[in-house]
């Protein structure tokens, strides 16, 4: 990647230079003098908003291809249905005019007919074919099907497994199987677009059901940016368990800088289809077009699948980034998010309620504070921040969020920590990044463990 594509957007100077460190092992000292130290970083807000620009272009077309899409998709099997329902009309008038009169032929026939249809509605209520029943025709049936099916898929009880629109379970685990033993040449010719495809659209059903502040109790594990680094993905679960043996959040930024992108984003996506009610990812800020557009998870998606056509595939992740949740609530105490908090956080029921879909959230909206906002020791209150999106804010407004919202503490991700956690106001906010060597640095990443009593434990991961 080119230097100028390493941009930190992920790392506040502010932040870096004032924060020290508590942590719970002795050996941790050392690091932590490190991280004081101002970072060699730079942040380009002017580039943000030329890459924000670019993509206003490419959304108008997404938008266009959706509704293309939506097209293509629409079912037309209905004139069938209405030629075959208008056959069957005769018979029902007839059937209602039948007499003692009647001819003994004409009412077998009569009945055998009767009895077909409704042998045919019993078996396959979602293919109907014109069947009578009391209530009315087939295509009044069908209509009183379809809320039962809605029903039945949105009203899961906590901790079912929701394959999401049709996929089995075994069509899931076979590309957890894949992922996680194909080596990286061979990942393209293990897992093909269209069940790429098909993930997206299953995982899209799953964040659509859910909204966007989820709700998770522990014990469970709260894992930071990733950001494509897919073998240290791979340590986390074998340290800390797989799904559905360990619960987890994840705070977002799978995708952009790391070599395996796809590899991360795919895994997660198969634990949160299998697993939407124990497994929570939340949206990151590279989780939006105009970001993963320019800083490498286009790049890598063009590279490796190059027919029938990577723009395709790739809007489709962007369109299911775009229905992923912002915020996260564990036990009721913690509160979970990608970037940080905001002077417009009103109240939970504000957060469950955040608009989507927003495949580029809106500058200067409570979304896009909630994916790039960073803490800050020297202000009160709020400012702007100097990536050119989200605020900074100080030690007070945690406090105002904690009493407004009754909770004990916050945990983010977003900045790079050398590590793997900071703590901020008291520790009533920890900043968490779980991608060790990130970018070539020396740097250890960490998870939190949050126990049924809220504590937490670290576990770090230093640099392979």
């Amino acid at each position: 990647m080119a230097a100028s594509n390493l941009v930190e957007f992920i790392t506040s100077p502010l932040f870096s230079n004032t924060y020290s460190i508590s942590t719970s092992t002795p050996t941790a000292s050392s690091p932590a003098a490190s991280v004081r130290r101002r970072p060699n970083f730079t942040t380009t807000a002017a580039h943000h908003r030329t890459s924000a620009e670019e993509e206003a272009a490419h959304h108008h077309q997404q938008q266009h291809q959706t509704m293309s899409d939506k097209k293509k998709e629409e079912p037309k099997k209905e004139e069938p249905k209405k030629e075959e329902e208008k056959k069957e009309e005769p018979k029902k008038e007839e059937k209602k005019d039948e007499k003692g009169g009647k001819d003994k032929e004409e009412k077998r026939r009569s009945k055998k007919g009767g009895k077909s249809t409704s042998r045919k509605s019993g078996k396959d209520k979602g293919r109907r074919k014109g069947g009578k029943d009391k209530t009315g025709t087939g295509d009044a049936a069908a209509a009183k099907e379809e809320p039962k099916s809605a029903e039945t898929t949105t009203d899961q009880p906590p901790g079912a497994h929701v394959q999401g629109d049709g996929l089995s379970s075994s069509f899931v685990d076979a590309i957890i199987r894949k992922v996680r033993t194909s080596p990286v040449q061979r990942f393209t010719d293990e897992i093909t677009d269209e069940e790429l495809k098909q993930l997206c659209k299953a995982a899209t059903d799953i964040f659509r059901m859910q909204p966007t502040l989820v709700r998770i109790q522990p014990p469970v594990v709260i894992v930071g940016d990733i950001h494509g680094q897919f073998t240290d993905l791979q340590r986390i679960f074998n340290t800390h368990g797989n799904p559905p043996e360990q619960q987890y959040v994840f705070l977002g930024d799978y995708v952009d800088r790391g070599p395996q992108s796809l590899e991360t984003i795919v895994l997660l996506f198969c634990y949160k289809v299998k697993y939407p009610a124990n497994f929570m990812l939340l949206r990151g800020n590279h989780e939006c077009a105009d970001i993963n557009r320019v800083y490498g998870f286009f790049d890598e998606v063009n590279r490796r699948y190059q027919h029938p056509g990577p723009r395709r595939l790739y809007d489709l992740f962007n369109q299911t980034f775009a229905w992923m949740p912002f915020v996260g609530l564990v036990g009721e105490k913690i509160l979970c998010m990608h970037g940080g908090i905001s002077d417009q956080i009103r109240s939970l029921d504000q957060l469950s309620n955040l608009l989507r879909p927003q495949t580029v959230p809106l500058l200067r909206s409570l979304e896009v504070d909630l994916l790039w906002s960073d803490p800050s020791t020297s202000i009160t209150g709020v400012a702007p921040n100097s990536r050119g999106a989200g605020v900074m804010f100080g030690a007070d407004v945690v406090e105002s969020v904690r009493n407004l919202l009754g909770i004990d503490y916050i945990v983010r991700a977003h900045q790079l920590v050398m590590d793997g956690v900071e703590y901020f106001a008291d520790r009533h906010l920890i900043t968490l990044f779980s991608a060790p060597r990130y970018t070539g640095k020396n740097n250890t990443g960490a998870t939190l463990l949050i126990a049924p009593d809220l504590s937490h434990t670290i576990t770090r991961f230093p640099p392979a």
